[in-house]
Order: structure tokens, then sequence, then C-alpha cells
């Protein structure tokens, strides 16, 4: 961190200079300026990235399906990943306005010619539309308000690019360009639509104006422009004219008629953006992309980036950049975003009225689009329950809380709103009755299938056999933890949901016959063990190594509270879950942090515990070693499980 402050320190002096210009009073911090957030941690790529207002998107590989691309977001002020896209087609180059996203869709997913269609989902609504729905390829496309452009290739006509408009307020369709040579990469802001123009040999920038349908020159100057954008009444672009390995950016007035050049690398420029008379690129000049903003009103051009690494195609929303980072280490890009001003950090509780309520709290904003399976466990005793977070994870599922007799009414309600079809109880009878059984049965149109043994521990291997079961890539890793309490299982469960990592239970004197046959029969090949050796003995080890588990790590603190700590920094380490959106749930009692963890894991976020009447100083410690990458925060539960002590506590570090 300290690199950090010496990185923002050496930019302040070049930064302050036009940053007030737009930034107004800076409020509290929870975001320190030019800290960057890592959205994404996987062994796939995630890149083209578009963000706009409270949500960014981009291209997302993870799912390594028809050509390994689906579309992914992420809600700035919550801290959550959601999925746009992620049918059996090739989706990408996403861009997002007003909470609308449009991307292209790969219908037949062969090979060339593609049959390439628009899509636009809007987020709130959750609702989908395909636009220019016909036998030709639909690519690149942008939106601005109402309007969304792209390019089409027709193959049974012109063979060439042209540029298509389509305002979703009257269902129109406008053709824009009808020339030789290619027409391609439109961008639009309100009327105007600018776009690279092949028809003179070389790439143009050319531009329509939608409220006098009328075409216009913006730069035809020897070889290529390209990769423009627009804002208001200014045109910028990549421009390459010079022909001696130099870039530059042009801008262009609309009114005036006239251009200006205002930056040029001795290297390569790539993806620039605009944003509020703010111009963002990458530039190579140093070997590795960094990332460079210019000021319109003031002309101070700043580097915003200066890590090792090849930061490329950023985005700019307001106080917002997105970007994508490549690591060698990692192989692949990974989405990242950066505040440009200091943002102040959001708390938010999700409680309800009893622990049945917050697991339906939580369900609510982990699925606002519902999901096609539950996971119903009960809200009276913690055993039977402790691996359900990853079998959450597999089925992408909530987990939400019932009383053994009866199923709540608030309960029976989200999972009607959430349309869901096939339901899972752990544990036996005695945990979950067969009334509740019965009512999921009346209520859902699929299966209700009960994973329950004579005891937790078989109820464990029964959970982690369907687990590896679903889980199509499971690498072989799996928890175990004492059966004896609860914390240590409840601090794996972001970890088990997002891995899919199924949890086996241990008592006094390690996993049982029955453990081990279920652990040998699903070829488990590593074990992370949960706490000390008080909590799972040393003989955890030679217990492994007989059904063939001969690597072994142990994760674990001095109590609950630093075992949490310790299970979270793995998380973050070696599954790329992220301290931004942190949720912090008591220690004391299971049921929030029951429901909480699972749904911790599905939105790519970590959870600390703690005593409910103050905060503990292991969470107190980790809060306070990556403030500036937390902006947002979650209590889980009401003042009973998280005291107005301990929140001001947490306050107190994000200031």
């Amino acid at each position: 961190m300290h690199s950090r402050f010496l990185r923002v320190l050496l930019v302040a002096s070049l930064f302050a200079a036009f940053l007030g210009a737009f930034a107004g009073p800076m409020p509290a911090s929870g975001y320190f300026a030019l800290t960057e957030i890592q959205l994404t941690n996987d062994s796939y790529p995630q890149n083209r990235s578009d963000i706009d207002g409270d949500y960014a998107v981009w291209r997302d590989g993870r799912n390594g399906t028809c050509g390994d691309w689906d579309i992914y977001g992420y809600k700035i002020s919550t801290g959550e990943e959601f999925e746009v896209t992620t049918e059996e087609k090739k989706q990408e180059n996403p861009r997002i306005s007003d909470g609308v996203v449009v991307y292209q869709s790969d219908q037949d997913c062969d090979g060339w010619p593609n049959n390439t269609n628009i899509y636009v989902y809007d987020i709130e609504a959750d609702e989908y539309t395909v636009i220019a729905d016909r036998e030709a390829d639909q690519e690149v496309p942008d939106i601005s308000g109402d309007v969304v452009v792209w390019a089409e290739y027709y193959y049974y006509g012109k063979a060439d690019w042209d540029i298509y408009a389509y305002d979703r307020s009257t269902d129109t369709e406008t053709q824009l360009t009808d020339d030789t040579g290619w027409q391609y990469n439109p961008r639009v802001d309100g009327d105007i639509v600018v776009w690279e123009d092949q028809r003179n040999g070389d790439s143009d920038i050319y531009a329509y104006d939608l409220s006098t349908d009328t075409e216009f020159e913006v730069c035809t100057a020897d070889y290529y422009q390209w990769d423009p954008v627009v804002e208001g009444d200014t045109i910028a672009w990549i421009d390459e004219r010079n022909d001696d390995g130099t870039s530059s950016i042009y801008v262009y007035s609309i009114a005036e008629g006239t251009e200006e050049e205002v930056y040029t690398s001795d290297s390569d420029i790539d993806g620039l953006a605009i944003d509020q008379g703010r111009l963002i690129w990458s530039d190579e000049t140093t070997g590795d992309g960094d990332l460079y903003m210019y000021d319109l009103a003031s002309g101070a051009t700043v580097r915003l980036t200066m890590d090792p690494y090849c930061d490329g195609r950023p985005a700019i929303s307001g106080a917002w950049v997105s970007f994508n980072r490549y690591m060698p280490a990692a192989g692949y890009p990974d989405m990242f975003i950066m505040p440009l001003e200091e943002i102040a950090t959001e708390y938010v509780t999700a409680a309800g009225s009893d622990r049945y309520g917050t697991s339906v709290e939580v369900s609510q904003r982990t699925f606002p689009n519902g999901a096609e399976t539950v996971i119903v466990a009960t809200g009276a005793n913690w055993p039977d329950a402790l691996g359900a977070s990853a079998l959450a994870g597999v089925y992408d599922a909530p987990i939400l809380l019932t009383r053994p007799d009866a199923l709540p009414a608030d309960v029976l309600a989200e999972i009607e709103r959430l349309e869901a079809v096939d339901a899972f109880v752990i544990g036996g009878p005695a945990a979950v009755s067969e009334d509740v059984e019965d009512e999921l049965v009346a209520a859902l149109t699929g299966s209700v299938i009960r994973l329950g043994g004579y005891d937790r521990y078989e109820t464990a291997n029964l959970v982690a056999e369907e687990v590896v079961a679903a889980h199509m890539e499971w690498d072989g890793v799996a928890f175990v933890t004492t059966g004896l309490n609860f914390p240590d299982a409840l601090a794996a469960s972001p970890l088990a949901a997002k891995a899919g990592w199924p949890i086996f239970l241990s008592n006094a004197d390690g996993v049982s016959a029955a453990t081990k046959t279920a652990m040998d029969d699903l070829d488990v090949t590593k074990m992370l063990v949960l706490g000390g050796t008080g909590v799972v003995p040393a003989e955890i080890v030679a217990q492994g190594s007989e059904v063939g588990i001969l690597e072994v790590e142990r994760i674990g603190g001095m109590n609950r509270y630093a075992t949490a700590v310790a299970v979270a920094q793995f998380g973050a380490d070696q599954l790329g879950l992220i301290w931004n959106g942190v949720a912090v749930a008591t220690g004391e009692n299971f049921p929030d942090a029951l429901s909480a963890g699972a749904a911790q894991g599905q939105t790519n976020q970590l959870m600390l515990l703690t005593p409910t009447a103050y905060l503990d100083s292991a969470p107190a410690s980790a809060i306070a070693a990556n403030k500036f990458m937390i902006g947002h925060l979650k209590f889980v539960g009401g003042l009973s499980a998280v005291s107005s002590a301990t929140r001001a506590q947490v306050a107190e570090i994000l200031p």
C-alpha cells in the first residue's frame, strides 16, 4: 500500500491542476482517488469494458462456451457482480447507457458467417430485446439514450460494412451509410453518430446528424484515423497521419468545424473514450499500457496508472474509470475500476424482522431477477446446514431459512418471487419437517430433494456428493472444519460458494471412517483445514493420506474472528474475492452468516465475523488494511446481531 501512496502523491500535483474543474468538493473517502479496485480474478480473460453511472459491463471468458465470451456486469454502489447474459452463444462488445446494455450475440456459434445480432438488455427491468434480427452480421454496437447504432455486413448483397441506427422509442431503423469500402466501429452521443470509414481507400472519420439526416466529413487526412468517440459538440479519434510510428489524438469541434491535435505518442494509443470533457486512453510508450487522461477545458494531461502491467481498453463515466489489466502471472486480463475522486463509503444493512426475514432480504439483494433453485435449511440450529454454501454456489441459489415445523410466510413469498422451480432441503426431518417439505412440493413445479443423514457428518457428506456431482469443473479441493461449532464453516462459506468447494466436518478426533470413504469416492485431492489443531486435530493429515490426499493446507487464527480474517485473505489471494462490498456479520450466532456467506461468494465478495457488541481487533485490522478498497460495506442482520457500537467502530476506520 505504501507504493500506491507514493504513486498517488506523485500524480497529485498534476492531477490537481484540473481535477477541481470537474470533481467538485471532495467528500469523505471510502475509495481513495486513483486506487484500482479489482473486479475479477478468473483464469479466463475479462476485457472490453464500458461504464456508465452505477454500472460497469464487460465481455467475460470464464464459462468457456461458444467462443468463450459472455457478458457480465458490476453495480458500483452495492459492489455486486451480476450476469448480463451467459447463453450458449458468443456474446461480446457490450456498451451501456442509463442502465441499458447493448451487445452483439452470435446466433449459431459455428464459425463465419456468424449471423450476429444486436441485443438490448434493460438491467432494472430484466428485459431483453433483439433488434436487426436478420441473416447478417451486426457488430460493435453503441447506445445513447434510445438510440442504438452498429455496423452491419450483409452476405448476400453488397459485401462490406455499413452503419445502422435504431430508435427504441419509435421502433425505427435507419441505414446511415451505403458507400463502398467499410464503415465500422460507430459511436453515438445524442443525435451525432461517428465511425471509421474506408470509402477513400484508407481509414477516415465521418459523422451523421440524426436530427437533420445529414452526413458530414470529420477528418480525411492521409493514412489512418480510427477509434472515434463523440460527446456533444466534440469528436475525438486516434490519428496516424504522419505514418512515422507516432500516434496522436485529435479533437474536432462540430460547431466551429476545426480540428486540433491534443496529444502525441511515440508508441501505440488504444481504447479512446470520452466523458464530461475528459479523454482517456491507453499508451504503450513505457513498454506496457498505461492510462492517460486529457481535460479539454484546461488542456492538462495526466498519467493515471504507472504499474508494471498492461492496462488497456479504458472507459470513463463521471468519477469512475473501468479498464482491463493484463498481469503476466495471471495469464489473462482482469477487470478493474478506479475512482478519479474520493468517494464516500456506503453502508447497507441486510436485515429482516428476524433470522428468516434476513435470509429473505439477502436473497432479494442477491437474486433480484429470480433463481431457479432454492436451498432451504433450518433457522433453529446450525449443524446440518454448514455445507449448504457450496451447494448454493454450484446451483446459483439462495439459502433460505425455515422454522422446523412450518415455512414462514415471507420465505414462501420469496420463493414465489424468485419463480423457483426446484429446491434442496438440508437435514433430516428433525431439522426440517416433512410438513415443510410438503409445502415446498406444493409451491414448486420441479423437484424437492432432501439431503439429510442420520447426523450432521453424514448430512455434510451427502451435500458434498451433490456439490461434486453438479460441479462440472471441480478441482478436487475441499474444506474440512469442525462439526462441533459453526464459525469456521461460516467464515469459509463465501469461498465454498465461489469455488464450489465442498465442506466436510470433523469431530474432536478428526474425520470419521464414513467421511474418509466419501472423500475417497469423490477423489478429493487437497484439504483446506479451517482452524487450529484445537478444533481440527493434527491427525487430519494422516487421515487424509489414508485416502490419497497428500496436500493439506491449514488456515486458522487464534480465535474464530482471526480465522475468519485468514480465510477471507485466502479467498482474496486465491479466488479473487474482493474487499469492496465486504459483509460484517456476527460470529456469535449462525443464521445471518449462513444465508449471507453464500450470497457473498455468489457476488464475488468477502465476509468477516465479529462479536455483536464490539468490533474484534482481527476484522478491525483487516478493514483498516484494505480500507482504500472498501467503498461499500454491508452489515448483516439488525442491531441485535451487529450493534450500533460495532457499526460506529467500522465507520471510524472508513471515514
